[in-house]
């Protein structure tokens, strides 16, 4: 029989157990078991070897960090950056053209140009166009008056006779006496059979007389011209339009006609208007007549009919449609309700993908809302559906709707195309103009401008914008009072454009460097468009350069409110806070450094191109911030950006100077000898090089000695003077005076800095930290001291203390016996935010002064890093051989209390030679 599953599992448990128990058991057929054995071992006594044999005698005994001899060489000093060029400005922006997060694209060259001034007209003369020697240069002579009649009174020439009468054409009869048509009889070849009445005008007198009869017999009419006007021009279009669909593109074109000469005399609106409904009714209420109505009503501005079009008079077979859509969406958007026209212009773009209009009209109204990043899809819908256009009016809409989403994002190679869907005679060359201004070919853009600015055919819209484009362009090129005038003239007669002609002038006086009256202009930028933040850019860096850094940070701030991606506004704020962190103290300066780097950071992550000055900006920002590998990092980057040789040498000498702060002296040093001998002998950059490698070898020649007094005895480095039960020792990591002052001694204890300054010349600076307590004596005086003895008594005839006297900040300065020492309280020292229970920071220190390398000093005093004092020093010099103490000092404390701590003491010198 065969086994189980079950069974076979038992048997295998079975047989390893019996295989474990005969291996490993204790009793019965197991195998002998490992049994570990113990040994007792000796332990041997370690022997203890002394390091120093015998007892030492106390010159020869140093306890572990009780005396720190070393010393060390200082922390490398702050050099100065190369010399760097000027920060770039942000040249006037055009109606076409890049969107604030690439106004980077437009930067200029931000230095000032010396020297010039414009003469800069009234915005009421410029608008009239007239001067000083303006107004007619005499009467008007014949021919300029016939002219003039000509456009308001019917001609006749009759007789035979070169000129014509002028006059009010009264009637026109035939044979029998019928009067027909004016303009029928304005067409006639032969006027032999007709009499003609016209009521006389002199054209010299300009007056009126009467009518005159010209018959066959008389005086034979031989051709009929009625007056030169734009209603009689419109009539005899009309006339020759037939009422009939096979002409309604001639009508199309009549409308298009209407409405440039609308511009010049309003009341043609309604005629077009007319033109416009008789189009929908000969073409059967067909789609294109609603359109024709629409854009008459929009050129007019009457809203209230344009709505009642699209909600009442529209077709019911129209209602579902793009048109109707876009037409309420663009509507929407004129009066504000934003959500309501984006929702219909999206349902129009559903309704006619393969319709260019709808897509252009929601990729333009995303334009003006700033969304241009959104608008670039939509555009590209409306450039792929472009040959549904067939009216060279929607098509020249539509292309400059396409143009200008190209150029917001900065794709120039895309507006070019769109361009080129379109020929040149259905745009005006200002759109080419834009086009090369965002490339920067400045000089081409201006020509194409001014062609554009000179054709009255174009409209006074598309005119003061071209005007303004080249104003824009005559700014960049650096011909000033061209620019000027320019831009005064599109100040005054473009109130659409004020703002940005305002913004011109005050972007022409920042180059210029007169900033008050560049805040004058961009005032009333402000005023013409307040949500403009470029004219906030410009009011906010011009008070920067003011030194106005609180109206600065305002005018940023609303700049950014209103962009947030204004990447030349957000690096201004990144130099607006490094100023700032420069002036202020404490936590305060601490959080503009770190605000300044993270602006600094976020223009160069905005930038939509890759800029040098926003690397250099990013890395002196860093570098403040004592974040010096990421500052190395952004200057290397702006080596590999850079365009232009002061950018690359700036860079190569920032990243030495970054080097240098790391501890890498040798590769600084070695960057700095290439600088200079790469340049030639007057270049700034190695004038630089020469004398910051200069600085580099001096400062290696200084050392530093610190002491932070951890340790229980101050041991043999200081020298100590004591008064009674009173001095100074070591206790808890600092440099303590605490006591009762006896009531009669010397009245001053002491520890002095043994041996550390054997020839004064070689002191540069001492600073220690000290707090004062609460029950110290008030007319005490305690601090820190530098002295100079000078000649066989010993006196001191140099001897500068600062310190906490009275329990404010004071100083004294003796620096030549034969004039009275200074003796200065804190309402002549200024010592901001003073606290007697605070730790402060006390600082002397010596600097040379002019070419002579150190033999003049002058004296800088400090408190909590805040220079309070400084002089020329006369009894200190280069030549000073005589010793120089450093001392920690209370004096003046009989009777009373004292408790003063000292800590953290540097002293920096030069080695001795």
């Amino acid at each position: 029989m065969s086994l189980r599953k079950e069974q076979v599992l038992a048997l295998l448990v079975l047989v390893l157990g019996a295989y474990l128990y005969t291996t490993y058991g204790e009793i019965g057929g197991g195998r002998n078991l490992f049994n570990a054995r113990f040994r007792e071992v000796e332990v041997e006594k370690v022997p203890v070897l002394p390091l120093v044999e015998g007892d030492p005698d106390l010159s020869g005994r140093r306890t572990l960090f009780t005396q720190p001899r070393e010393t060390l060489p200082l922390p490398p000093r702050e050099l100065d950056f190369p010399p760097q060029s000027a920060a770039s400005i942000v040249a006037l922006p055009l109606p076409i053209g890049p969107d604030y997060r690439n106004f980077v694209r437009l930067a200029m060259d931000g230095s000032v140009v010396e020297g010039v001034q414009v003469q800069e007209s009234t915005p009421e003369a410029a608008a009239t166009g007239e001067g000083e020697d303006g107004g007619q240069g005499g009467p008007p002579d014949i021919e300029q008056l016939r002219a003039q009649a000509a456009k308001t009174y019917a001609r006749i020439w009759a007789g035979g006779l070169s000129n014509p009468f002028y006059g009010i054409l009264v009637a026109v009869k035939d044979s029998d006496g019928k009067v027909i048509d004016k303009f029928d009889a304005e067409k006639l070849k032969d006027l032999s059979d007709y009499t003609v009445e016209l009521r006389m005008y002199d054209v010299r007198d300009g007056k009126l007389g009467k009518v005159r009869e010209f018959r066959q017999g008389t005086q034979q009419v031989d051709r009929i011209a009625l007056a030169d006007n734009i209603k009689n021009t419109i009539i005899r279009r009309q006339r020759a339009i037939p009422e009939d669909a096979a002409h309604l593109d001639e009508r199309g074109t009549l409308i298009v006609d209407l409405l440039e000469w609308a511009k010049i005399d309003i009341t043609v609106y309604e005629i077009a208007l007319a033109e416009a409904k008789r189009y929908t009714k000969i073409s059967g209420g067909a789609l294109d007549g609603y359109r024709w109505e629409q854009r008459v009503l929009q050129a007019k501005g009457d809203l209230a009919a344009e709505f009642e079009l699209l909600e009442k008079r529209i077709d019911a077979r129209h209602r579902e449609t793009a048109f109707r859509y876009e037409g309420l969406g663009r509507l929407q958007a004129r009066i504000g309700l934003l959500l309501d026209a984006e929702q219909n212009l999206r349902q129009a773009a559903q309704l006619g993908p393969q319709d260019a209009r709808p897509h252009a009209a929601l990729a333009e109204f995303l334009l003006k809302q700033g969304r241009s990043r959104e608008a670039a899809p939509i555009a590209a819908a409306a450039e792929r559906t472009f040959g549904s256009l067939l009216q060279a009016t929607d098509k020249a809409r539509v292309a400059r709707v396409l143009v200008a989403s190209a150029l917001a994002v900065g794709d120039v190679e895309g507006a070019k195309r769109a361009r080129s869907l379109v020929s040149a005679s259905i745009v005006p060359r200002s759109l080419d103009g834009c086009i090369a201004y965002a490339e920067g070919d400045v000089e081409g853009a201006l020509g194409m401008f001014e062609s554009a600015a000179g054709q009255s055919a174009l409209g006074a819209m598309v005119q003061n914008e071209a005007r303004l484009g080249a104003a824009a362009c005559l700014v960049r090129l650096g011909r000033w009072q061209e620019a000027a005038d320019a831009l005064v003239y599109v100040y005054a007669e473009a109130p659409l454009l004020r703002h940005r002609a305002a913004g011109g002038m005050s972007l022409l006086y920042q180059k210029l460097g007169d900033y008050e009256a560049a805040l004058t202009w961009v005032d009333r930028a402000i005023e013409a468009d307040p949500t403009d933040a470029y004219a906030y850019y410009l009011r906010g860096r011009a008070q920067r350069l003011l030194g106005q850094l609180a109206q600065a940070q305002e005018s940023f701030t609303a700049a950014l409110t209103r962009h947030d991606d204004f990447v030349h506004v957000i690096a201004e704020v990144a130099k607006l806070h490094g100023e700032q962190a420069a002036i202020e103290l404490g936590e305060d300066a601490g959080r503009l450094v770190v605000s300044s780097l993270r602006y600094s950071d976020r223009a160069v992550a905005l930038s939509p191109i890759e800029r040098s000055e926003l690397f250099e900006l990013q890395g002196r920002r860093h570098f403040a911030a004592s974040d010096r590998r990421e500052a190395k990092a952004a200057f290397l980057r702006a080596r590999e950006s850079a365009t232009v040789d002061a950018d690359r040498l700036f860079a190569r000498g920032a990243v030495a100077v970054v080097d240098y702060a790391l501890g890498r002296s040798d590769d600084a040093v070695a960057v700095l000898l290439r600088l200079s001998e790469d340049l030639p002998k007057e270049d700034q950059v190695k004038v630089w090089a020469d004398e910051t490698v200069q600085a580099i070898d001096d400062h290696a020649q200084k050392e530093l000695l610190a002491d932070s007094f951890e340790r229980d005895d101050l041991g043999d480095i200081w020298q100590v003077e004591r008064d009674g039960g009173l001095g100074p020792k070591a206790a808890s990591g600092k440099l303590v005076f605490r006591g009762k002052a006896p009531t009669s001694g010397q009245g001053e204890v002491w520890a002095a800095r043994a041996s550390a300054i054997r020839n004064g010349k070689n002191f540069l600076a001492v600073k220690v930290k000290m707090k004062v307590g609460a029950s110290h004596q008030k007319s005490s005086f305690t601090g820190l001291r530098i002295q100079a003895q000078q000649g066989g008594n010993g006196r001191n005839r140099f001897q500068v203390d600062l310190g906490v006297r009275d329990h404010e900040p004071y100083l004294f300065i003796r620096d030549s016996q034969r004039e009275e020492p200074v003796r200065a309280k804190n309402d002549v020292l200024g010592v901001a935010n003073f606290t007697l229970d605070g730790e402060h920071e006390l600082e002397i220190r010596v600097l040379p002064q002019g070419a002579q390398a150190g033999n003049v000093f002058v004296l800088q005093v400090s408190w909590d890093g805040q220079v309070i004092h400084q002089r020329e020093l006369k009894s200190l010099s280069g030549t000073t051989q005589t010793e120089l103490k450093t001392v920690l000092f209370v004096q003046d404390a009989r009777g009373g209390q004292v408790d003063v701590e000292f800590d953290d003491y540097v002293l920096e010198r030069k080695k001795e030679r």
